[in-house]
């Protein structure tokens, strides 16, 4: 039912093998509605439009296409990189174009984003006649498998708030409406075609999100800093107590390497993802006999945060890694850097930066006594 085509270099036009009845929530050719044709425009990521809908049927106009049969989605987001159709045999036989962008993340009391907004956006079209009652059903799974996804990603803001969606995602369901016999009554999870096209959204998206969030991105929804952050935390720490007649772009450059070499180890990463799994839980007060209050106040009768931290640690570096984190445990407070983590998240953070930091002193003091050999 769907066809694609390139109109330019920063608009894709969809077309259906018909007309359609379709809900959407696009910035125009929203609410009930027929629908022929679907643009896709990327915009600036400063876009700001004080009339956005002039914006988007200026773009159809200028398309050729009819106003009353088109709508219009916007996304800063690579479209040629960032979209994918996918289709099922049903029955009913059902397909799914999406772009996806993941920036800003939207999360529940989250600080307000400023990130250009990638946004993901969703046509499912469906080949069979649906009832209403169908359509708002299938409208609410996407809202469901979506923030699944989301979930399993570890998308977070603030490095403790589990994102369920970006900030300015819009879908279209796309249905056949004439000449039925029949209407599918019900388009829930539990039905034919709620069952597919859940499969389809998070087929998608996490076809498209593995694509696009590599390490570094899950480092900085999990710990709040990319690697390049931590490599200058580290730096900050080593000055404390610098190994005599080592340059610094050496240690720099030392640090950054074993930093790339531990995050290429995936118990790293599962202990990572301990942690954030952790901040989730309390952020949301759903750990048995610890308050959503005592979790932000890094109640002292926690003590699993120190677990994991002298797990990451002693997995990096031994006794040495272990020794090194509880140095820079006490010296947090000293660190900007480290003010705003929240409990579990500080420290692997400080379990990560030193065990790294163990393995670099244990090559530049091995090096210098060679050196001096």
């Amino acid at each position: 039912m769907i066809k694609t085509e390139t109109l330019s270099n920063d608009l894709i036009l969809v077309s259906f093998n018909e007309e359609l009845r379709a809900l959407s929530s696009t910035i125009y050719g929203g609410g009930f509605r027929r629908l022929k044709y679907v643009l896709f425009k990327k915009v600036k990521s400063n876009f700001r439009e004080t009339h956005p809908e002039k914006y988007a049927s200026k773009l159809v106009n200028e398309a050729g296409l009819p106003l009353d049969l088109t709508a219009v989605f916007l996304t800063s987001t690579n479209l040629f990189k960032n979209h994918i159709l996918l289709k099922s045999e049903g029955p009913p036989e059902e397909e799914i174009f999406l772009t996806l962008g993941l920036s800003p993340p939207a999360c529940i009391d989250a600080l307000n984003p400023i990130e250009p907004a990638g946004t993901i956006n969703i046509i499912l079209t469906i080949n069979d006649c649906l009832s209403t009652e169908a359509v708002i059903d299938l409208v609410m799974l996407l809202g469901g498998v979506k923030s699944a996804v989301f979930s399993d990603l570890g998308i977070a803001c603030e490095g403790f708030k589990r994102a369920f969606s970006t900030v300015t995602d819009a879908v279209i369901v796309a249905y056949r409406s004439r000449g039925c016999t029949h209407r599918i009554r019900y388009g829930g999870p539990s039905t034919n075609v709620g069952k597919e096209a859940a499969k389809l959204v998070y087929n998608a998206i996490m076809y498209l999100a593995q694509k696009n969030v590599g390490p570094d991105n899950m480092l900085k929804y999990i710990t709040s800093f990319s690697s390049d952050e931590l490599v200058n935390l580290g730096m900050k720490i080593y000055e404390k107590a610098p190994v005599p007649g080592i340059k610094e772009r050496a240690v720099k450059d030392l640090i950054r390497r074993i930093l790339g070499k531990v995050l290429k180890d995936p118990n790293t990463w599962m202990i990572l993802r301990s942690a954030q799994s952790m901040s989730f839980y309390g952020n949301a007060g759903t750990i048995p006999g610890l308050s959503n209050q005592e979790y932000f106040r890094d109640s002292k009768k926690v003590l699993s945060d120190e677990l994991l931290g002298i797990a990451l640690s002693i997995y990096i570096n031994g006794w040495k890694g272990m020794f090194n984190y509880y140095w820079i445990d006490r010296l947090k407070e000293n660190f900007e850097e480290f003010k705003n983590l929240p409990m579990f998240i500080d420290d692997v953070v400080a379990a990560l930066v030193g065990g790294i930091l163990s393995k670099v002193y244990d090559e530049l003091i091995t090096e210098r006594e060679e050196r001096d050999d």
